[in-house]
């Protein structure tokens, strides 16, 4: 009944997800220039604030916070082969019962959900689940457990896989908001962000 339970309410949350909602701006980051200040002696060094997609690589961290930590911008148009400048953003924690969701988007260009879910189910049976979001081939990933990637109905690449750790499964999916040329990518990100989870 437990299981049965905690399968319900991932289910639900997981279908809950939407891709990043558009017209959502953030604040602009505080400028990087410093108030005038009576000269010193000392050199003039670079402002050594950090932007979003400068971000420390965790290795599977005890507990959740974000999204973006688990994949940099830079790290993703690499992957896929463009040339595109991109930031990172960090949206705002959502929890659904038992389901705690983290998003990150980039741009125009993917936008990053990760969720946790008690481990009282597999990776599988969640990521199966959203295979009805898919019109055409569906291709298994070797990243992760049950991994795999689809062009939607809506024109997106989604890559989703999973893992079990730390008490929960967690569960990364990727979407592109335009399909790449490039799918050799997806299991190169896929496995990027699988590891650190």
């Amino acid at each position: 009944m437990h299981r049965s339970r905690g399968l319900i309410a991932a289910m639900g949350l997981l279908a809950c997800v939407t891709a990043c909602s558009e017209g959502t701006t953030a604040a602009p980051p505080p400028a990087g220039t410093t108030p005038s200040s009576p000269p010193s002696s000392s050199a003039t060094t670079a402002p050594t604030t950090p932007t979003t997609t400068s971000v420390t690589r965790p290795a599977s961290p005890e507990k959740l916070t974000e999204a973006c930590a688990f994949l940099g911008g830079e790290e993703l148009t690499a992957a896929l082969g463009v040339s595109q400048r991109i930031r990172s953003q960090e949206e705002p924690e959502k929890s659904f019962g038992v389901v705690t969701n983290f998003q990150c988007s980039y741009g125009d260009l993917a936008v990053l959900t990760i969720s946790a879910v008690p481990d009282d189910v597999t990776p599988k049976s969640l990521t199966e689940g959203k295979r009805k979001s898919c019109a055409g081939t569906i291709t298994p990933l070797t990243a992760g457990a049950g991994g795999w990637f689809c062009t939607t109905r809506d024109g997106f690449a989604k890559i989703i896989t999973g893992k079990t750790g730390h008490g929960q499964v967690r569960i990364l999916e990727l979407n592109l908001i335009k399909p790449s040329d490039r799918p050799d990518a997806y299991e190169t990100l896929a496995k990027l962000v699988v590891d650190r989870l």
